[in-house]
């Protein structure tokens, strides 16, 4: 199954500050380990590059996940048979994401998206 996951933060006077867009293949079943998987992966690789960048000298704050603005995560297949639609906004995402470690950040959002798919 394809998928899209999109992470988007907006600031208060509802301007996009930052915006990501991944495509992942989670095989047939779509599972929600392996959805969790890519998006925590996406995140600590976002908030990698951003201190690489940082240390090369290019400090420029527009390109990295903000610590303190609401982080909305949208995932939606590519298909329409497939019918995945999920919209998720957490405050202080950006914060959690960068002290969690890899494997907590993946637990917190495959609990989160299981509980969307059932409830959302």
């Amino acid at each position: 199954m394809n998928l899209q996951v999109s992470l988007t933060q907006t600031n208060k006077k509802g301007g996009v500050s930052f915006k990501a867009t991944k495509l992942i293949n989670v095989g047939k079943d779509g599972a929600t380990s392996d959805v969790a998987t890519e998006i925590s992966s996406f995140c600590k690789d976002i908030n990698t590059l951003c201190d690489k960048n940082k240390e090369r000298g290019y400090n420029n704050a527009v390109n990295g996940i903000k610590k303190s603005l609401p982080m909305t995560i949208e995932i939606s297949s590519l298909n329409e048979e497939d019918a995945v639609n999920l919209s998720m906004e957490y405050r202080n995402f950006g914060k959690f994401s960068r002290e969690a470690t890899k494997a907590n950040l993946k637990g917190f959002l495959a609990d989160n998206i299981e509980f969307q798919e059932k409830w959302g």
